[in-house]
């Protein structure tokens, strides 16, 4: 036992030694030689050139498979191809079996069916171009016309009806959101009339970008007046509707500049 006592106590002795006598770690640093070597990273991008797929209006971190709805119609169309893209656009579905009336009504569009439920109608944009030009999407609508060889009522008009949207909401993945109309809208049904809908001036609205219709966070209580059932809306002057299943085509078209003031 005293023999290890004696060895530990040398091996201290040792070391405090080494520790007057050696030079500090400063030392040695400062009395070495010092060489630099210059290197570099790089990356470079080009503009994207995959499809998005359409997102969750209400959640736009989660993708989302929209789904026709059962009433007949045209189905949605396809994601325009390009850096600049309009990715989703929902079909306005009134129903097919509306009693005719004599006064005037309001029809409310369905909600847009997904694979995850019912969602609010809306229309999907995406830039990835990487210019940060900014762009415009606009709307045009025709009138509501019984189809050309329908057996009855052929190339009728609704005449007076109204098109319109409330309660706008935008949702970005851009830190410069696009802009667009949230508030009440009517759509133009004068033959060549587009109008804006969403646009991103210059240095705003990259990425995905979306405008729904309402929301469906309300719960069942389809009431209250920014529910997304209701937001979609077809006014139709009383005695203006025939027996008969009218169609009008919406055209939504995607300009790769702002908005001209």
């Amino acid at each position: 036992m005293k023999k290890q006592v004696k060895l530990m106590s040398s091996s201290v002795l040792a070391l405090i030694a080494v520790g007057i006598l050696a030079p500090s770690v400063g030392e040695v640093a400062e009395a070495a030689e010092v060489a630099t070597y210059p290197g570099w990273g790089a990356v470079g991008f080009t503009e994207g050139s995959d499809i998005t797929d359409p997102v969750d209006p209400e959640d736009p971190e989660q993708p989302i498979d929209p789904e026709e709805p059962e009433e007949p119609g045209p189905p949605t169309g396809p994601a325009t191809l390009g850096p600049l893209s309009i990715d989703f656009a929902s079909n306005f579905h009134f129903g097919t079996t509306n009693p005719i009336s004599a006064t005037d009504r309001t029809l409310y569009a369905r909600l847009q069916p997904t694979s995850s439920g019912n969602r609010p109608n809306y229309v999907q944009v995406t830039d990835n171009r990487g210019s940060l030009e900014g762009w415009t999407l606009q709307v045009s609508a025709t009138e509501f016309t019984v189809a050309s060889n329908a057996p009855q009522h052929a190339n009728a008009v609704l005449a007076g009806a109204e098109l319109s949207w409330y309660n706008g909401t935008i949702m970005s993945s851009s830190p410069k959101p696009a802009n667009g109309h949230t508030e009440e809208h009517t759509l133009s049904f004068a033959p060549g009339a587009s109008q804006n809908v969403l646009w991103a001036e210059k240095d705003h609205g990259t990425g995905t970008s979306l405008l729904r219709f309402g929301t469906t966070d309300l719960g069942t209580d389809k009431e209250d007046p920014e529910h997304a059932s209701t937001s979609i809306r077809l006014m139709v002057p009383g005695g203006a509707a025939r027996q008969a299943l009218y169609t009008s085509t919406i055209t939504w078209s995607l300009q790769n500049v702002p908005p001209q003031p």
